[in-house]
């Protein structure tokens, strides 16, 4: 298999003067990008960095953490990116755990990451030393080796750093994106999401792979996202859902001063559209012709299912059927295949796996089951035709009295009340029931609200074991 560097320099040589990067402002031709890619790794030789090298980033969405992606690649070294708010003991834990060789950041972090005992540069000093540096490159790549560790398990101290391969990367880029939605060198694809996550770094190479051009925003704002697509006429994106929805709500408002109809297909991610979402990406899908999709998976697996939501109108609380290349079982505690509309523990099987946890055998082994399927945690079931339906994280299965509640049916119920602008359902501990149902929730109009007529509303649509016993209304929800 062809690395990611030579996916990329195949681009260059058939596009150079084709627009193949935008960050706000900038703009970069394919030479120009390449260009600039071969400096930042003759940089980074000079530093010592070579295959199997661990290099952190504190970079925001930049042309820099672009350029920095694409050498990395080419170097057959590792690239562990994180944002540029984690700070303190955390940050020194995260580095130290990852074992990192030096750290990239910009010139505002650069000394108090260096407290940390890590040796760190700016990618302008990169820049200079790279072309004082004659790099003479030898390395044959391994697309088996690591090539971005990502961590997990945010704010629980102990990190699990996944391991993604170039080949990974490449087959979710091109596999699990280019195929699935038809996409060519004709494209114009907007990556609006932090690019220390997975999701960004798969939009942002996809098209430098394929000859199309990558679009990337510094920060999600709508304004900045409707304009972008009529500005650059993008083509394909991938949003979580969250802002999906932001969008959709606006539509009607945007769509009359922004061109917006070179937008053919939009996937939403990381969580379930809510039912309204889906409403409106119908209503959407209608008026401007987009093809609106959702799809299923983890850091671990990658898109495991997708589903045409605005097409596939019967199934709409369906997050897909698996993909050619993807095996899914629903299992109990024992691993054992659970019947059509059982509930239990989604397992996968797939070619876009991660290569484990990092210098974490025992996790990763513990990761999957005996017949090789990853346990992602997750809750749900299968109906006759084959469509897979998300119902919650395992751990986040509420069990009062006995009988488990996913926090999921009860959050849609609260969020359908014409008064409840957000909602999240948690469990709290209770020496009778052993836990009890708690709903935080932002209201649309506090003046209107009566806790009364929402617990009406709940008893209507909810069974007894799963009303919240607790409510608490809150100015917002925090989201990470």
């Amino acid at each position: 298999m062809r690395s990611i560097y030579q996916l990329f320099k195949e681009s260059v040589d058939s596009y150079p003067d084709k627009i193949a990067l935008v960050v706000g402002k900038e703009r970069l031709t394919y030479r120009e990008l390449f260009q600039e890619v071969e400096i930042l790794a003759s940089g980074l030789s000079y530093l010592g960095i070579s295959k199997g090298s661990n290099v952190a980033t504190f970079l925001e969405n930049s042309i820099e953490m672009v350029v920095l992606m694409l050498a990395i690649a080419k170097l057959n070294a590792v690239l562990v990116p994180f944002p540029p708010s984690f700070k303190g003991e955390w940050r020194k834990n995260l580095l130290k755990v990852c074992n990192v060789h030096v750290v990239v950041t910009n010139s505002t972090l650069i000394e108090e990451i260096s407290k940390s005992g890590f040796e760190t540069i700016t990618y302008k000093e990169l820049l200079e030393k790279g072309k004082k540096f004659e790099f003479r490159n030898n390395t044959v790549i391994n697309v088996n080796a690591p090539y971005i560790l990502t961590t997990t398990s945010g704010s629980t101290g102990n990190p699990k750093p996944i391991i993604l391969s170039q080949k990974t990367k490449i087959k979710r880029a091109l596999k699990g994106a280019k195929e699935i939605y038809g996409l060519s060198n004709k494209d114009v694809i907007l990556a609006s999401t932090p690019l220390y996550h997975s999701l960004a770094e798969r939009l942002v190479l996809l098209p430098l792979m394929i000859g199309a051009t990558s679009v990337v925003m510094p920060k999600f704002n709508l304004v900045n996202w409707f304009q972008l697509i009529h500005e650059e006429k993008v083509t394909f994106t991938i949003l979580v859902s969250s802002q999906l929805e932001n969008i959709l709500k606006e539509i009607d408002v945007f769509s009359k001063d922004y061109e917006l109809s070179t937008l053919k297909t939009v996937v939403s991610s990381s969580a379930p559209l809510s039912e309204r979402g889906r409403e409106m990406a119908t209503e959407c899908s209608r008026k401007l012709g987009w093809d609106i999709h959702e799809c299923y998976g983890t850091s671990e697996i990658g898109i495991a299912t997708t589903i045409c939501i605005s097409k596939e109108t019967g199934k709409w609380k369906s997050v897909g059927k698996p993909l050619s290349y993807v095996k899914i079982k629903i299992a109990d505690e024992k691993g054992r295949n659970l019947p059509v509309g059982e509930v239990g523990e989604i397992r996968c099987k797939t070619e876009t796996i991660f290569s484990g946890y990092y210098r974490l055998p025992e996790k990763t082994k513990e990761a999957f089951d005996e017949e090789g399927y990853f346990c992602t945690g997750d809750l749900g079931h299968f109906d006759e035709d084959g469509y897979l339906y998300y119902v919650g994280r395992k751990k986040e299965v509420i069990i009062t009295g006995g009988i488990n509640v996913y926090p999921q049916d009860v959050e849609r119920v609260i969020l359908s009340h014409p008064n409840v602008k957000e909602c999240t359902v948690v469990g709290i501990e209770n020496d009778y029931f052993g836990e009890i149902i708690g709903a935080a929730i932002v209201l649309q109009d506090r003046d209107s609200f009566s806790l009364k007529e929402l617990r009406r509303f709940c008893s209507q649509k909810l069974a007894v074991y799963q009303q919240p016993l607790v409510y608490k209304i809150v100015d917002e929800i925090p989201k990470n």
